[in-house]
């Protein structure tokens, strides 16, 4: 049985355009030792996931899984975790490292997690697999296009009942990628901008697929970390403020993007948010974090728009954590400063918060319909 020492290297490849990946996946196939590549395809009209796993030497498998849960996401980890166990018990010689080609648009962060704790046969797979990068493909020519349009997934030919953005798939992937390949020729200098606003610190971005050295790609990586990057909490950067709540973080004011970091103990103010919400995280933007209310203290509320779309909803309970509204926004051209004064119109005063929290005690705040009822998270 495979050990902790002996586990498979595994680089996991996504994105939201097949031709993209396949060009990563050809590249990273050359460049790895004795690689198995895993490509997973989506055949829902005839309720099928299709797995092919190829090597060295051609396809080793060809297979149709019958989709058996309703949740795509969820009928992927289960297909896919007991595949890679399975490959890696078998590499023996065979194999040195894998590829897991995932199937344009999908979940990454689900998938890599499960892949890391999924408890199979009574162990973890990560004492089977180990994940050692996840490699985002992207078309740089029309990556600022699908990040701050509003094309949906099944527009783009997805499954019809898939009305996720494709911008906020792409940044999904791209904010927890440990590499990102623009597969055009060049990397257009707004997408390289805009790659710099949304990837995660010490991320190499290249369009040459020949940087793909073996060495950075199976590089031991600490997810612990990635995975503490994407929390709701852990995406605006922390330490002191000493020019206000909302300031500047942009990494390169002349690339012509810029990113505003909401870091506050205060909460927004129910009625304004309402009034407001499209002017801070509506169309051309990308916005993530957290926030909290004053009508439910103690709910812990997520933030998440890209595309022209914002989801909000519950994540959990602040618990022993001290509530704040902290929120990344990043758009591009002269928005920066109406977004700003957006924000500051919509958090609560420190003379409104100074009259206490009581009375909001058992306020309809019109937000049950995407936070639920104020009792399920009393």
């Amino acid at each position: 049985m495979t050990d902790t020492t002996t586990r498979l290297p595994l680089v996991v490849l996504c994105g939201s355009n097949r031709e993209s990946q396949a060009v990563a996946a050809m590249s990273l196939a050359l460049e790895l030792p004795q690689p198995v590549v895993v490509r997973h395809e989506i055949e829902l009209e005839v309720g099928f996931i299709r797995r092919v796993v190829s090597d060295g030497t051609g396809v080793v498998e060809d297979v149709r899984v019958p989709v058996e849960h309703a949740c795509l996401t969820c009928a992927l980890r289960y297909e896919i975790v007991p595949t890679m166990v399975r490959l890696a018990e078998e590499a023996g010689g065979r194999w040195s490292s894998a590829v897991l080609d995932l199937p344009d648009s999908a979940e990454v962060v689900p998938v890599v997690r499960a892949l890391r704790h999924m408890v199979v046969r009574g162990r973890p797979a990560g004492r089977y697999v180990d994940v050692r990068s996840v490699l985002a493909a992207v078309t740089g020519e029309t990556l600022v296009g699908d990040v701050f349009g509003d094309d949906l997934v099944r527009e783009r030919g997805g499954p019809e009942y898939d009305d996720r953005t494709v911008g906020g798939v792409i940044c999904d992937q791209l904010e927890y990628a440990d590499i990102v390949l623009c597969t055009d020729e060049a990397l257009p200098d707004d997408a390289a901008a805009l790659l710099g606003e949304l990837c995660r610190p010490g991320v190499q971005v290249t369009a040459e697929p020949g940087d793909l050295a073996a060495a950075r790609l199976l590089a031991v990586r600490d997810h612990d970390a990635a995975d503490a990057a994407v929390e709701l909490t852990g995406r605006v950067p922390g330490g002191e403020r000493p020019n206000g709540e909302i300031v500047d973080v942009t990494r390169d004011p002349d690339g012509g993007m810029w990113t505003l970091a909401v870091d506050t103990w205060r909460p927004f103010h129910p009625r304004r948010l309402l009034d407001r919400i499209e002017d801070i995280g509506g169309h051309g933007v990308r916005s993530r974090g957290c926030f909290w209310l004053p009508t439910r203290p103690l709910a812990l509320n997520a933030w998440d728009g890209a595309g022209g779309a914002l989801a909000i909803g519950t994540s959990g309970l602040w618990q022993e954590r001290e509530p704040r509204t902290r929120i990344l926004i990043t758009g591009l051209g002269d928005g920066r400063d109406a977004v700003a004064r957006a924000v500051e119109d919509v958090l609560m005063s420190e003379a409104e918060l100074a009259r206490g929290l009581a009375r909001w005690a058992g306020r309809d705040d019109d937000f049950d319909a995407w936070l639920g009822s104020y009792s399920e998270v009393a």
